[in-house]
C-alpha cells in the first residue's frame, strides 16, 4: 500500500537530470560537499544496483572494497577512507545487528564524520530506518523497468514527502560503465555475508578480534602484572589496552564491546577472578 501511494504521488515530476547534475557536481575533485543518502524498498526493485550506480557516479574509483554488509566492518575501516570516496552499506536483512537502535545511533554519528571528511555515503536497506533523518537525500524504490534496465525511485524529503521520481540506470549500463567482473565480485561478497547471516558459515568477527587482542604482547604483559596482583585486569586498563592497539576505535562503542567480551571469556574460563566479588573470610579457628 505504501509503495502504491508513493507511486501515484511520484509520477508527475522527473528529478533524474537534477539528481545526476548534483552527483556529477559532488564528484569533482575540488568539491567539499558529500552526498549522504538512504535508499529503501522491497526486494527486486533495483535498490542495491541503484545504490551502486549512484556511488560509481560520485566516485569514479568506486570499488567492491567500499561496499559493506556489516556496520562493524565499516567502523573498523573508516580511517582508511579518503575525501571523495563513496561508501555503500548494503543491508540485506530487516534486522541489522543485534541492537537496531544502537546501530542507528552509530550510523548517524558515522555519517556526520564522513560528511566532515567529504566522503559520500549511501545506506541501503529493505525498510526505512530512523537513521534516514540524518540523510540529505532519501529514495524509495518503486519498480524495475526491465526494458530500459532502470530502477524507478521516489525522491523524498526528510519528512518523507514525495517530490517526484528519479531513474537510476543499471551499474553495467553505458552511463555508469561498471564491468561484469565488478558485479560478480559484488554478488560473491554479498553471498558470503548472507551465509554468515543465515548461520551456514560460523563466523564471529568480534570474537576473532578479541582472540587477537588477547594474544598481543601488550595484553599478556598487563595480564601477568594485574592477575598476579588482583586476579583480573580492571576494565579501565582493558579499555586503555584496546585504545593503544587500535587508536582508530577510540571513543567508539566497539571498544566497550571488545572489553566486555574479553572480560566474559576470561571469567568463564576461570583464568580471572570475577571483579567486584567480595570473598568471604574463612572463620577463625
Amino acid at each position: 500500500m505504501q509503495t502504491e501511494q508513493t507511486f501515484y504521488r511520484a509520477v508527475e515530476e522527473d528529478y533524474t537530470d537534477v539528481l545526476f547534475e548534483t552527483l556529477n557536481s559532488r564528484s569533482q575533485v575540488d568539491s567539499k560537499h558529500s552526498f549522504i543518502s538512504s535508499i529503501f524498498g522491497v526486494q527486486g526493485t533495483g535498490k542495491s544496483y541503484g545504490a551502486i550506480s549512484i556511488c560509481k557516479t560520485l566516485d569514479p574509483n568506486f570499488s567492491v572494497d567500499n561496499i559493506f554488509f556489516d556496520y562493524n566492518d565499516l567502523i573498523y575501516k573508516k580511517n582508511m577512507l579518503k575525501p571523495g570516496m563513496a561508501v555503500l552499506v548494503d543491508e540485506q536483512s530487516e534486522s541489522f545487528g543485534i541492537d537496531s537502535n544502537r546501530v542507528n545511533i552509530i550510523l548517524t554519528a558515522l555519517k556526520e564524520q564522513l560528511r566532515k571528511k567529504s566522503i559520500h555515503f549511501v545506506f541501503c536497506a529493505p525498510v526505512l530506518k530512523s537513521e534516514a533523518v540524518s540523510s540529505m537525500y532519501i529514495f524509495e524504490t518503486m519498480f524495475l523497468d526491465y526494458e530500459t534496465n532502470e530502477s524507478y525511485m521516489a525522491y523524498k524529503t526528510r519528512d518523507l514527502l514525495t517530490l517526484g521520481f528519479v531513474r537510476i540506470p543499471h551499474p553495467m549500463s553505458e552511463k555508469i560503465g561498471l564491468s561484469q567482473e565488478f558485479m560478480d565480485a559484488y554478488e560473491a561478497k554479498k553471498d558470503e555475508h548472507l551465509e554468515i547471516l543465515t548461520g551456514n558459515k560460523q563466523y564471529d568477527e568480534v570474537e576473532e578480534r578479541v582472540q587477537n587482542i588477547m594474544k598481543t604482547d601488550l595484553f599478556q604483559a598487563a595480564e601477568k602484572v594485574y592477575v598476579a596482583r588482583m586476579g583480573y585486569i580492571p576494565m579501565s586498563m582493558i579499555f586503555q589496552i584496546i585504545n593503544k592497539l587500535f587508536p582508530e576505535f577510540k571513543s567508539s562503542i566497539i571498544v566497550g564491546e571488545l572489553a566486555q567480551r574479553i572480560k566474559l571469556n576470561k571469567e568463564l574460563s576461570g583464568e580471572w577472578e570475577m571483579s567486584g566479588v567480595v570473598k568471604k573470610k574463612k572463620p577463625d579457628k
